[in-house]
């Protein structure tokens, strides 16, 4: 480690890294073990033993975590060590309703893939009626048809206190994600397949810059809890009145409603992160990254003192999102 000219230690880039994965994680007030944050160390190779022992002996780092049993946390933020319990107790009631949810999706007419997105998938959310964010993938062609059929499961589950948001919907013609930033790469990477075990692995592929990004971070699909189905041959017989001109009709028809509907609800927000196509619907009307990326840029700048205009943290070419927006 070097010194500044004042003979205070300069951070190495792991120790950077190590706070950084530690500040995006406490702008949802959750901890980490050693594992997660070499998981989720940014654009920096290590290996689990190099993080453990700059954790161990670095008086950098010392002076700016701390650690309780196999939880690290910002100094200061020991409060997020007991909601991270509690919320894992509400999160482990979630997923009964999560894997009912994405059956019941997994069998509807088009769909390839359901994955779990978002706090549930890091069994850290607020109660047991937090919302289940899905990630949809279905055939191409079909994405607006398909999304019609989830938005109906979403008014089911609804009427069972269950609030699903289907925050993308895309076809397998769509797969590489139209942002390149750390909190896609997140999201991609927490994710947690539920079916599509086979498509996963090709959304996967088609993101191949995640490897550069979160380079430690291998696929969840080891965790893949599979809700099972009926079979792909039920899939494909309710499919087939649909494959011809009566399922292009309504996949048009349906994209030009949606598509004026949630172009005027974008429009009427003021969000830059909605995708609207017709072969992706992604939604996040409320600026949620954008949001994510301005808490994470105050604290990662108030803990190491850096400016955070770095290529590292947000899309190429563009700027950090100041705090205040």
């Amino acid at each position: 480690m070097s010194s500044d000219p004042t003979g205070v230690p300069a951070p190495s880039e792991l120790d950077q890294a190590i706070v950084s994965a530690l500040a995006y994680a406490d702008v949802f007030d959750y901890p980490l073990t050693v594992a997660q944050i070499h998981r989720y160390l940014v654009r920096t190779p290590a290996t689990i033993a190099q993080v453990e022992a700059a954790l161990a002996c670095d008086p950098w780092l010392a002076a700016r975590v701390e650690q309780h049993g196999d939880l690290v946390c910002l100094r200061g933020r020991s409060v997020s060590i007991a909601l991270r319990h509690e919320r894992a107790g509400y999160a482990a009631l979630l997923w009964r309703s999560g894997r009912i949810c994405a059956s019941l999706a997994a069998h509807l007419p088009y769909v390839r893939m359901v994955a779990v997105i978002g706090s549930l998938t890091m069994d850290n959310v607020r109660s047991p009626r937090d919302d289940i964010d899905l990630f949809i993938v279905t055939a191409p062609g079909r994405v607006w048809f398909a999304r019609a059929l989830v938005i109906a499961l979403v008014r089911f589950a609804a009427l069972l206190r269950i609030d699903l948001c289907p925050n993308y919907v895309l076809s397998t013609r769509r797969l590489a994600m139209p942002a390149n930033d750390l909190f896609t790469a997140r999201e991609l990477t927490q994710m947690i397949p539920l079916f599509g075990r086979a498509t996963f692995a090709d959304l996967r592929a088609a993101n191949g810059w995640l490897e550069s990004y979160l380079p430690n971070a291998d696929p969840r699909d080891q965790q893949l809890r599979d809700v099972g189905r009926l079979g792909r041959g039920f899939q494909r017989l309710v499919e087939l009145p649909l494959n011809g001109a009566l399922g292009a009709h309504l996949e048009r028809a349906l994209q030009r409603r949606k598509l004026a509907d949630l172009t005027a609800q974008a429009s009427s927000t003021g969000s830059r992160e909605v995708v609207l196509e017709a072969e992706i619907c992604k939604g996040h009307m409320d600026s949620h990254g954008s949001r994510i990326r301005a808490e994470f840029d105050r604290r990662r700048q108030q803990v190491i003192g850096l400016q955070t205009d770095s290529d590292a943290f947000h899309p190429p070419g563009s700027a950090p999102i100041p705090a205040d927006t």
